[in-house]
Order: C-alpha cells, then sequence, then structure tokens
C-alpha cells in the first residue's frame, strides 16, 4: 500500500473513516463526530486518496468494507484507543487534576487483583482518581512505553524491553472443569488426569507455562480449542466444551455457576507484573499503589480454588 507523502496523514481523516467502519453509515458517522456528512464523506474520500486505495463500498444505504478497508480498520484501531487516551490525559492536564493514576491492565489482573488493592488505597487516600483501562498483555506495556498510562498491570512475562517491571507476587495456575465434570472429585490434578479431556488453551503466556509443566511429565500438551484470553477459555468450559488450565484470577471472576476449579500440579507459577516507564522513580502516591496491589496479590492467595 502507498501512501502519498505529499501529505501526511490526517489524524481527523482516521477519525472520520473509523467512525464510518464502527457505524456503517456516514450520518451515523456524522452524528458521532459532531461533523455535517459532505465533511464526513470529504474526509474518508481524502483518506482513500492519501492510501490510494477503496475503503468502501455503498450496500443499499449502508457503506460496506472493503478487504483493504478492513485491513487499515485492523491496524489503526489500537490508535484509536491510544488517542482517546491521550485526548483525556491532556484535558486532565490542562485542568491541573491532581493524585490520579491511569492504569493499563490485563483483564484477569483489572477484574481480579485491582478491585481490592484499590478498596485498600482508597480507604486512606479517598482522594486519589484512577483510569482503568482493559488491553491485551502485548499492548499493556506498549500503553506505559508510549506514556499513556502511568503504571501497567499483567500476568507475566518478567523481562519487557523498554520499561521497568516489578515482579508484585505470583499466582499458582489451577485446572477449571465443567462442574459435572467426573474429575471433580479430585482435590488435585494433573496432565496425566486431563489428557482425556477436550483441553482448550488460555492465550500465549499461559499456554506457555502450560506447555512446561506438561512437558515435565513427558506429555504434549495439545489443546483442541484455543483462546486468546483466559476468561474467554473458561466461558467455554462453563458450556461444557472441555477442560482448561487458566491463572486463578480468570477463574475467579469468571461468570456463571456450571465450572469448578482444581489445584494443578505441578506446581506452575505465573508473575503477577507492575510496568512502569523506564527510568521512572515512583512517587509516593505509585509506592502506596504498588504496596496495594502487592498485598492484594498476598491475600488473594489461590483464588478460584474450590
Amino acid at each position: 500500500m502507498r501512501i502519498d507523502r505529499r501529505n501526511d496523514l490526517d489524524l481527523r481523516l482516521i477519525e472520520a473513516f473509523a467512525a464510518v467502519m464502527e457505524r456503517g453509515t456516514t450520518p451515523a458517522a456524522a452524528e458521532h463526530l459532531g461533523l455535517s456528512q459532505s465533511a464526513v464523506w470529504n474526509a474518508v474520500k481524502a483518506f482513500e486518496a492519501q492510501l490510494d486505495v477503496t475503503l468502501f463500498r455503498r450496500k443499499g444505504r449502508r457503506l460496506e468494507p472493503t478487504d483493504e478497508g478492513r485491513l487499515v480498520y485492523d491496524d489503526i484501531r489500537p490508535l484509536i484507543g491510544v488517542l482517546g487516551n491521550l485526548a483525556g490525559r491532556l484535558h486532565r492536564l490542562k485542568h491541573n487534576r491532581r493524585g490520579r493514576i491511569s492504569v493499563a491492565a490485563t483483564a484477569p489482573v483489572g477484574n481480579a487483583v485491582l478491585p481490592p488493592a484499590l478498596s485498600h488505597l482508597l480507604s486512606s487516600r479517598a482522594e486519589i482518581e484512577v483510569d482503568l483501562t482493559l488491553l491485551p498483555t502485548e499492548q499493556v506495556a506498549q500503553t506505559v512505553e508510549l506514556g499513556l498510562a502511568d503504571v501497567g498491570l499483567l500476568l507475566g512475562p518478567v523481562d519487557i524491553p523498554g520499561v521497568q517491571t516489578h515482579v508484585l507476587g505470583g499466582a499458582e495456575l489451577v485446572a477449571v472443569l465443567p462442574r459435572d465434570h467426573l474429575l471433580t472429585t479430585r482435590s488435585v490434578l494433573g496432565p496425566a488426569d486431563l489428557v482425556k479431556s477436550r483441553l482448550i488453551s488460555a492465550g500465549p503466556v499461559l499456554t506457555t507455562l502450560v506447555e512446561g509443566a506438561y512437558a515435565l511429565q513427558g506429555i504434549r500438551y495439545q489443546p483442541q480449542l484455543r483462546c486468546d484470553q483466559a476468561q474467554s477459555a473458561c466461558a467455554l468450559v462453563n458450556a461444557g466444551l472441555g477442560v482448561a488450565v487458566v491463572d486463578p484470577y480468570s477463574a475467579a471472576v469468571a461468570p456463571g455457576s456450571a465450572i469448578v476449579t482444581r489445584k494443578f500440579s505441578p506446581v506452575t507459577r505465573v508473575a503477577v507484573v507492575a510496568v512502569l516507564p523506564e527510568g521512572s522513580q515512583p512517587d509516593q502516591m505509585m509506592e502506596s499503589f504498588l504496596t496495594a496491589l502487592a498485598a492484594t496479590v498476598v491475600a488473594l492467595g489461590p483464588a478460584g480454588w474450590g
């Protein structure tokens, strides 16, 4: 794809294109952006001209994206979120709001570890404001590195280029099963116990750990259903589609009551990691926040067992 360098990409054109992609019609995009329909359509046409591709084809009253349009949207979607976060941060900076922490977290840590940690922190510092954005693992560190979040929270890895990491503690992985599964009579399950069940993977970080645990017992880890998030794996288990080995936080906040968790052996731990900008020195508020998070990780212990 060739971009006309005589006129570098205008963020307003990207915003107009994304609005049409997400809302399907020029009127709906115009209403969302507070612009006229002609302004939105002209922006889309200008974007097409710069990229030298056709992004939409009209289908009735709706605009249907071309294959090129879908490809462009997939590539710029993270940028849209980044720009939204940046606009919010600049607005708060302009109005001199202090005592605020911007957090980018993966779903397991953001949904299970962060709430009790915040409860503890706010009990002594009620004035603190917190902005939380849930992101995939690979985007958490990038968001911190770009300065769009003050701190990132994720489950492993520990060594991440471009940022500094602080290990807050660790959690033992658990086996998750449908409530009516025969293996629920066992308190501890290992690879040999699960080998005859349909396996569901739970994202690249946990998959690497589980593969290692299986290898220790000389068994190859071969998931039939593969998810990019542990909570999605729990949802499939909840539907009776198989079993999974996940972090205890995802299991603890999984919706529905049709799943149970059991201790997984060999014991396999995943690190709970805080990510800070490289070279930064945490201030007193951030130190208090990290201390509350570490205490929460310890207090939760084997969350999700039973």
